[in-house]
């Protein structure tokens, strides 16, 4: 364990599989899983760039909810009219 935490202090976009090949080349191999075991136990993770969850895809439709700065609007969201003066969110025929 003090090496993994060595090498990912030297490198810490190094993950499981890069850490157990580096082991290998140490005279200590070890295999992956044993590797991800050890640094979950030391509470390490390897930095590189996640999945962007919070960008938004140019295709989604976006639809104002909240519409407190328009006085009257109507907005037609799946085949119902829906109403939102002055608040109140009263359903309209259509």
């Amino acid at each position: 364990m003090r090496l993994i935490d060595e090498e990912y202090t030297r490198h810490p976009f190094y993950g499981a599989r890069r850490l157990s090949d580096w082991l290998g080349t140490q005279d200590h191999p070890a295999c992956r899983e044993k590797v991800g075991r050890l640094m979950k136990l030391i509470g390490i993770q390897a930095i590189y760039p996640k999945r962007s969850l919070s960008v938004r895809d140019n295709d989604d439709r976006v639809y104002p909810y909240c519409c407190t700065s328009f006085p009257s609007i109507i907005l037609i969201m799946y085949g119902v009219a829906i109403s939102l003066t002055s608040g109140s969110g009263t359903a309209l025929p259509t």
